[in-house]
């Protein structure tokens, strides 16, 4: 049946006896693989008419691409420069097989790699488009994309600069007024606690250099 249930014309291939061919039947609505001789009956019978060939036809399914940031809930992904960033295309799917490549770009950068989980490090403040292509084992491909938000280590408010806004931020963090932002994990205990928060402090009346 086509895309509208309509009953589509048998078609007769002609093959020599005991000759396999590949033969490729393309139709519009869908993408289909490459149909192939699985088996003739009798191949050294000369006669063309008794060889009767067997093919096999599979629709194939695009896959599905997705992007998660592990560390990330919001809805704008907001990170720092020169700070590590985990993506995550685990969510990707591939229906009728497998995902054998993932390609990631980050702005004008590329990387193409078999594991659905990649780290990246943006050098420079900016807005960057990150986009994800799957392919699959049978050479189909889908894509997604996803904008992220990198600034100066500490600016959570994304203002550009650390303020008494970000040292206010992590503060209510600290006594459980906001939910946890590993972002702010300065002295990478992995939890935000006093310690983060007086880093934070410290940076912002110039007592260290660097957070």
């Amino acid at each position: 049946l086509d895309s509208n249930h309509t009953t589509l014309t048998d078609k007769t291939f002609e093959i020599e006896a005991g000759v396999f061919k590949d033969i490729d039947v393309s139709l519009p609505y869908q993408i289909w693989s490459k149909a192939k001789y699985i088996s003739v009956e009798d191949e050294y019978d000369i006669k063309p008419e008794n060889n009767i060939a067997i093919l096999e036809k599979r629709l194939l399914k695009v896959p599905t691409a997705e992007i998660q940031i592990d560390s990330w809930k919001g809805e704008i992904p907001i990170f720092f420069v020169s700070k590590p960033i985990i993506f995550n295309a685990s969510n990707s799917q591939d229906t009728d097989g497998n995902i054998t490549h993932y390609v990631w770009t980050f702005g004008d950068k590329r990387r193409v790699t078999n594991n659905p989980i990649t780290e990246f490090t943006f050098e420079t403040v900016g807005n960057y488009t990150v986009e994800l292509t799957v392919i699959d084992d049978d050479g189909l491909s889908n894509s997604t994309e996803i904008n992220v938000s990198i600034t100066v280590v500490g600016d959570f408010n994304n203002n550009g600069l650390v303020d008494i806004g970000d040292v206010t931020y992590i503060a209510y963090i600290v006594v459980g007024k906001l939910p946890h932002d590993l972002r702010a994990d300065f002295n990478n205990n992995g939890r935000i606690d006093i310690g983060d928060l007086s880093k934070i402090a410290y940076y912002l009346l110039g007592k260290i250099d660097n957070l």
